[in-house]
């Protein structure tokens, strides 16, 4: 009888959370009927519609503490009962995003600025994520849920675009009206991008309760760490071979999706490929340091799409450096800048790694070289620790 009540239960919980997202599509969907044919008193339905969503979540988390307390789930149907809560917490905080726009775009004003209809683009995206990860739970079609991060790439620049565009108007003369439009279409996208990042966190659940294990089908994409220097690439090859050598950290292209992505970037002419003398390298072997012949680019020239930490070697490379980021896919505005002058090298050193015929032919370590190594490495530790922990699964 236990069993047979508690299945009851778990699936009245289910039908709770089906109602929720109900609630919450009907939601967008007035949000997108507003944005083609603007009618502010439409909007006034998705306000009382995030109240009965509110309501709704506090009816399923008491479910859920009655059913922890009396019928004391385990395996299945505990991870069923733990994952409703979380999701019942995504599809609230989706329900108070969903408000927030209806509010936001009852004036009207900031899609007076957005000459691209990004924010229809936006919210259509948006809206295909929230029905990707409903049908997974609520009509067992979990494949899409596979590609999720690829929808959720294309929200992410249509919300750099909108940036952009909110960003030129207040480079202008513009009237305070103006600005405050410009600065809501800000709040827009935010709130927009917040929808498509909780829709991928809500697919995680249900790989979790479908499967007991996160991101078992969802494939995350790679953490992209790029390491940046004024010396032709070879200080950065230095630090990506330490890092990249390190234990835990996952690099190689075998790991699929996963693991770390290293790019090297120079504001320096360089070749395609770094390149060290063959004494060089046999010394720096000696020592661990494997330096692969990793492809360097130009700083100004890369795609900051992805990219997680930007690493600046090299006291000549201040912080306006991350201001030459200008691509076709946006600033990159989410990456993280480090800044690590005291890795660097003298011209003296650089000409010593390059040079077929170095000065100590018979094979003695340069002690600037043994010096830099020494600072690569105990800068690099806490970094390896870092990424180390974030690429452990959740």
């Amino acid at each position: 009888m236990r069993h047979a009540s508690l299945r009851t239960q778990l699936a009245e919980v289910k039908s709770l959370l089906q109602t929720m997202c109900d609630r919450v599509y009907g939601a967008l969907t007035v949000l997108r009927k507003h944005v083609s044919s603007p009618g502010s008193d439409e909007l006034m339905k998705v306000i009382l519609l995030d109240n009965e969503v509110d309501r709704l979540e506090k009816t399923i988390d008491e479910k859920i503490l009655y059913i922890f307390a009396t019928q004391q789930p385990l395996g299945q149907e505990l991870r069923e009962a733990y994952a409703s809560v979380k999701i019942a917490h995504q599809i609230e905080r989706i329900g108070d995003a969903v408000e927030s726009l209806a509010r936001q775009l009852s004036s009207g004003a900031a899609q007076a600025l957005d000459q691209g209809r990004l924010i229809d683009k936006m919210l259509d995206s948006s809206m295909q994520l929230f029905r990707m990860s409903y049908r997974a739970m609520f009509e067992n079609e979990f494949g899409p849920v596979v590609d999720i991060y690829v929808k959720d790439d294309e929200v992410d620049a249509l919300h750099r675009s909108l940036f952009r565009e909110a960003k030129s108007i207040l480079a202008r003369q513009v009237s305070p009206n103006e600005v405050d439009s410009a600065l809501q279409l800000i709040n827009i996208s935010n709130k927009l991008e917040k929808i498509a990042d909780i829709s991928c966190n809500w697919a995680e659940q249900i790989d979790f309760l479908m499967h007991g294990m996160h991101r078992r089908r969802i494939l995350r994409r790679p953490q992209r760490v790029i390491l940046a220097d004024s010396h032709g690439g070879m200080l950065a090859a230095l630090v990506a071979s330490h890092i990249s050598k390190s234990p835990g950290i996952a690099h190689d292209p075998s790991h699929g999706n996963q693991g770390i992505d290293f790019s090297l970037a120079t504001t320096a002419s360089h070749s395609p490929m770094v390149s060290f003398a063959a004494t060089i390298t046999s010394q720096l072997a000696a020592r661990g340091w494997v330096v692969e012949p990793l492809p360097v680019s130009h700083l100004e020239s890369l795609n900051w799409d992805r990219v997680l930490l930007a690493i600046y070697l090299g006291s000549s490379l201040g912080k306006s450096a991350k201001a030459s980021r200008k691509t076709q896919s946006g600033p990159g505005h989410k990456v993280v800048d480090v800044f690590w002058p005291e890795i660097d090298m003298t011209e003296t050193l650089m000409q010593y790694l390059a040079s077929e015929e170095p000065e100590n032919e018979s094979g003695t370590e340069s002690p600037e070289l043994i010096n830099l190594l020494g600072r690569i490495e105990t800068k690099s530790t806490s970094l390896v620790e870092l990424l180390n922990r974030m690429q452990k699964p959740r």
